[in-house]
């Protein structure tokens, strides 16, 4: 038997190189993967709303139609002369259950304040919300139903939980997509009212 040559000794190893490269890359890879997670630190519920600021903007705020709990119908008009706050969300969706105890601790803080929030809820039953509340042992807010999604459609929210904060004149001053929090309610309420 001949002994092999130069070129099949290559070719040999060659087939074998990303057997072995595969076997190097895959612990490579989970390191880096655990020091990056490490670097990042841990989070609170809160961490989460906070990832985004609010977006300053100025525009007329489009007027809206929604119904409360009793019936009630709100429209833009209903809130002149108050900073308005307006929540879009559902029951499903998790920044918003984290979300919803600022704003009820933010209106506690402003009692006399012209502010004012409304959390309007897309297309869900007044029962599931009633139950949302209950079962997260959360505070209500003032909420209304947006049960045929025309004024999502109207505010082009297409990413829950998201808020308009509309001043005192009617125009929409600041936007966020996802969940606010109580320091950003206050940083913006302080911003319009001021005279």
């Amino acid at each position: 038997m001949k002994p092999p040559s130069t070129t099949e000794k290559m070719t040999s190893r060659s087939r074998v190189a990303p057997f072995w490269l595969a076997f190097a890359l895959v612990p490579l890879s989970l390191i880096v993967a655990l020091i990056l997670l490490e670097l990042t630190g841990t989070q609170t519920a809160d961490d989460n709303l906070a990832h985004d600021a609010p977006r300053e903007v100025i525009y007329p705020a489009p007027d809206f139609a929604v119904v409360t709990e009793e019936g009630e119908t709100l429209t833009l008009a209903d809130f002149n002369g108050q900073v308005l706050f307006l929540n879009f969300w559902q029951t499903w969706c998790t920044p918003c259950l984290i979300e919803m105890p600022h704003f009820r601790e933010f209106l506690d803080q402003h009692p006399n304040d012209p502010i004012a929030v409304l959390a309007v809820n897309i297309a869900e039953t007044p029962a599931a919300v009633a139950d949302f509340f209950e079962r997260n042992g959360i505070a209500r807010i003032p909420v209304a139903y947006d049960r045929d999604s025309s004024v999502q459609r109207r505010y082009a929210v297409y990413n829950l939980p998201t808020t308009f904060v509309i001043d005192q004149q009617g125009n929409v001053r600041y936007w966020k997509m996802g969940g606010m929090n109580i320091q950003e309610m206050e940083d913006i309420a302080e911003q319009l009212l001021q005279p």
